[in-house]
């Protein structure tokens, strides 16, 4: 009796993690969203996202980064903006991303877990009107993330926001 429940346990275990492993490999085919009328996508009902750019939808809204420009003429706004961004791109790197797409105001990156190698996307975009990053990062398969990608957008603003003060140490 004992060696049959232990079959099936193993057999259970190995369904389990083939199943694992195809999610995995899907997960590997696909990009980002992109932007959909100058904006990020919004995310779809599932939990395996979050999102800057809806405040309205309270389960997958995370706080976008807004920063103040220490200079008013226009050019220097956008020499700023453009520092932001830079550091944003280091921030991403520092954490393991890969840059897939990257523009002025707006770029795509992938991360990969750690060991079947799900792959999730990260979108950014620049609104320098209104000096703020906006950020997308969802799973490409499955329904819950276990909050990783929550985690993810915070951990890289504090990254962000160390990289900035280094700069700013730097330049005085």
């Amino acid at each position: 009796m004992l060696n049959k429940l232990m079959f099936v346990i193993a057999i259970f275990g190995l369904v389990i993690f083939l199943y694992f492993f195809y999610l995995a490999k899907k997960s590997q085919s696909g990009a980002a969203l992109g932007l959909n009328s100058n904006v990020l996508y919004l995310c779809s009902d599932k939990p395996n996202c979050v999102c800057s750019e809806d405040e309205a939808d309270k389960a997958h809204f995370i706080e976008p980064y807004s920063y103040q420009f220490l200079i008013q003429s226009e050019n220097e706004r956008k020499k700023e903006s453009q520092i932001i961004w830079q550091t944003l791109l280091l921030a991403l790197k520092q954490h393991g991303a890969q840059i897939e797409f990257k523009s002025g105001t707006y770029l795509s990156a992938t991360f990969r877990s750690g060991f079947f190698g799900f792959v999730d996307d990260f979108e950014a975009r620049l609104d320098e009107a209104n000096a703020t990053l906006h950020f997308r990062s969802a799973s490409r398969v499955g329904t819950s993330d276990l909050g990783v990608n929550r985690k993810r957008v915070r951990a890289i603003i504090v990254t962000l926001e160390d990289n900035l003060q280094k700069v700013k140490r730097i330049k005085s």
